[in-house]
């Protein structure tokens, strides 16, 4: 298979998943077209994706601490990742015999690569 014949993560998430709501205040209107344009999104949601196939099964906050990345950040990237669009990995909600997270110590929905 050659390099053009394999489809990245940047390739997969569209561009046009909304990032902020109308009538969310300015500020965040910008934060989410600059998020957009640099390229940070697309490029967390690669790191996150990564994170997640060498821990399948994980929480957000698992996931954030592994990476020394932000708990919010990666939450926001896992969910882009499982937009229908995208379809790269998939949340299991918590039950109750669900070890908790290792952590938080709370009972959190896991997440697991596609």
């Amino acid at each position: 298979m050659t390099q053009a014949d394999q489809m990245s993560i940047f390739d997969a998430i569209p561009p046009h998943i909304p990032r902020a709501h109308r009538n969310d205040p300015i500020s965040s209107q910008y934060a989410a077209a600059e998020g957009e344009r640099s390229g940070r999104f697309k490029s967390n949601a690669t790191l996150v994706l990564a994170a997640l196939k060498a821990r399948p099964g994980s929480t957000s906050a698992e996931l954030a601490a592994h990476m020394g990345m932000d708990v919010h950040e990666v939450r926001r990237r896992l969910t882009d990742l499982a937009d229908q669009r995208v379809n790269l990995a998939r949340r299991i909600d918590p039950f109750p015999d669900m070890a908790p997270c290792a952590t938080t110590y709370k009972r959190a929905c896991r997440w697991e690569p596609l």
